[in-house]
């Protein structure tokens, strides 16, 4: 089997790690601000690193790829009570090559008019399909966050 110029014997013991990591910066637009519903929509700027490794005994391949991801981005603020808050968050684009979606639901705390302590689930799908790599995920994790409002 070939992968990233590497060569490895079939049936043999062969260890794969696989790294993704991200960095995003988001702008948002303020387009409704009602008395239970705030709404923004924006845009999210992404870049994603990204690494695969295959070993087989002292025979290492690693392939690594960084690029940059533009998605659309939604927020959504529920006001449940004077400091409680219903978050929904929302990045994603898709297209020929691939897609990626995220969404986030979280339950919000407003410490300050300017800080908020968030907890909540998100889940993240998404990949990419051309003609050198395959690779799609699908992720569900809970999250902790803390948000200031400018």
């Amino acid at each position: 089997m070939a992968f990233a110029g590497g060569s490895f014997a079939p049936g043999q013991p062969t260890t794969a790690s696989y790294r993704f990591d991200s960095y995003r910066l988001t702008y948002r637009y303020l387009f409704h601000d009602g008395p239970d519903w705030r709404w923004q929509v924006g845009f999210t700027a992404k870049i994603r690193d990204a690494e695969v490794e295959l070993r087989q005994g002292a025979n290492v391949a690693r392939d690594s790829n960084v690029g940059f991801v533009p998605l659309l981005h939604l927020h959504g603020e529920r006001r449940l009570a004077e400091r409680w808050r219903l978050i929904l968050d929302f990045d994603g684009l898709a297209a020929p090559q691939g897609r990626a979606l995220d969404f986030a639901a979280k339950a919000g705390y407003a410490l300050t008019p300017q800080w908020t302590l968030a907890a909540g689930y998100r889940v993240l799908e998404g990949g990419v399909d051309n003609d050198s790599v395959y690779n799609f995920a699908w992720l569900n994790y809970a999250v902790l966050s803390a948000g200031y409002r400018f």
